[in-house]
C-alpha cells in the first residue's frame, strides 16, 4: 500500500548474505555511521538524494498534456490520495491511460489532506475525474458509524472500507501512487474472465517476511479459508458484484484485540482475506513489486510492463525517477494518431 510515504512499518526485506556490502559501506563504515545522530545518518544515505531528485523531477509532469477519464466507461479506476503524492499520482494514473486501448473512469478519494489547488490539478490534467471526500460517499447505515471511527484514526484504511462504495461501475481497478505502467498491457487486461472475480499484483510471500500476517493466518484457519500469501493490494481489479469489504469487519476487530490497534498493512491483508474467498489469480510475473524480492532483479525490472515502487524499494535505485521520466517525456512528446 502506498497512499503516502512512512506509513509505518514495513515488511521485512531478507537479510544481505554474508560479506555482501550494503549501499557500497564496509562494515567499519557501517558501524561509525550508526554512532552519528539519526538526521545525521540520513542525509548520508544515498536513497534522501535520490528521493529529492525525484520529487524535483516529477513536478514536471505538471507542465505536461492531460488526458482524459471516460465517465462512461465500464471499469472505474480508485485511488486514495494524500497532498505529498498528487505529481505521482499523476504519473501513475497518465501511465496507464497512455497504455489502455479504451479509456476508463477515474476517481480519487482524498485522505483529508487535498487543498483545492491539488483537486484544480487533478481535475486539469484528467478531464472527467471525480474527486471525492469520504462524506460523499455512502456506507450502508449498518457500518457507517464504526467506519468512520477507524478511518479517522487509521486513514489508509479507507482504500478498503470507501473506495468500493465510490462508484457503481461492474469492474473497479484499485490503483496505488506508486504504479507506473511502462509498456503495452496485455489483451483482456481492463476485463475479468470468465469466473474470475479479481485479479492482482504478486508480493512477497507475507507469511515468511511479515511480522503482522500471524494475525490473518490465525483467523483464517479458525474458520477454514486458504488463504493467498502473496498479494499486493497496488494493483487490483474486482468485479464489484464480488467485492464486500465490510465482511472484513471482524477480522480488523480480531487484530485491534491481538495487537492493540490495527498495524500498517492490517488494510492490506483484507484485501488478502477477500481475495482468499473468491475466485481471485494472480497478473503475469511482469506486472512486478518490488517488495517481490526473488523477483526484483535487473533483468526482471527491464520486462516490466508495472513497476510498484513500494515505499522500502523505492529509492534505492534511480529506476523510479527514469520511468517517472520517460512518461514526462512521452506526454510531452508528439500525440499518437
Amino acid at each position: 500500500m502506498n497512499y503516502s510515504e512512512g506509513n509505518g512499518a514495513a515488511p521485512r526485506r531478507p537479510l544481505p548474505s554474508p560479506g555482501v556490502s550494503t549501499g557500497g559501506l564496509s562494515a567499519v563504515a557501517r558501524r561509525l555511521r550508526e554512532r552519528l545522530p539519526w538526521r545525521a545518518q540520513l542525509a548520508l544515505t544515498t536513497s534522501t538524494y535520490i528521493r529529492i531528485l525525484t520529487r524535483s523531477v516529477f513536478t514536471r509532469v505538471l507542465r505536461t498534456r492531460a488526458l482524459a477519464a471516460d465517465p462512461n466507461s465500464a471499469m472505474d479506476v480508485l485511488s486514495l490520495l494524500d497532498r505529498p503524492n498528487v505529481t505521482n499520482y499523476l504519473l501513475a494514473v497518465k501511465s496507464l491511460l497512455l497504455q489502455l486501448p479504451a479509456k476508463p473512469a477515474v476517481t480519487v478519494l482524498s485522505d483529508g489532506t487535498l487543498q483545492p489547488a491539488d483537486v484544480e490539478a487533478l481535475e486539469h490534467h484528467i478531464p472527467g475525474i471525480r474527486v471525492l471526500t469520504r462524506d460523499r460517499i455512502a456506507i450502508p447505515a449498518e457500518s457507517a458509524a464504526t467506519v468512520a471511527r477507524w478511518c479517522e484514526e487509521y486513514p489508509y484504511l479507507a482504500k478498503l472500507m470507501y473506495l468500493p462504495f465510490s462508484s457503481d461501475k461492474p469492474l473497479l481497478m484499485i490503483l496505488d501512487s506508486d504504479v507506473i505502467f511502462r509498456g503495452p498491457l496485455p489483451p483482456g487486461f481492463a476485463r475479468l474472465a470468465p469466473g474470475v472475480a479479481a485479479v492482482f499484483n504478486r508480493d512477497h510471500d507475507h507469511s515468511r517476511y511479515d511480522p503482522c500476517f500471524h494475525y490473518l493466518a490465525e483467523y483464517a484457519e479458525r474458520r477454514n479459508i486458504p488463504l493467498i500469501s502473496d498479494l499486493n493490494c497496488g494493483v487490483m481489479i474486482w468485479n464489484r458484484a464480488q467485492l464486500r469489504p465490510l465482511d472484513t469487519m471482524d477480522f480488523l476487530r480480531h487484530v485491534v484485540e491481538r495487537h492493540g490497534s490495527l498495524h500498517p498493512v492490517a488494510e492490506q491483508d483484507a484485501w488478502t482475506l477477500l481475495a482468499s474467498q473468491v475466485s481471485a489469480q494472480p497478473l503475469p510475473a511482469e506486472f512486478l513489486v518490488l517488495s517481490n524480492w526473488p523477483h526484483n532483479d535487473r533483468h526482471q525490472r527491464r520486462r516490466a510492463i508495472a513497476t510498484h515502487y513500494v515505499s522500502g524499494e523505492r529509492y534505492r535505485r534511480l529506476d523510479y525517477l527514469k520511468d517517472g521520466w520517460r512518461i514526462i517525456r512521452r506526454l510531452n512528446g508528439p500525440v499518437a494518431p
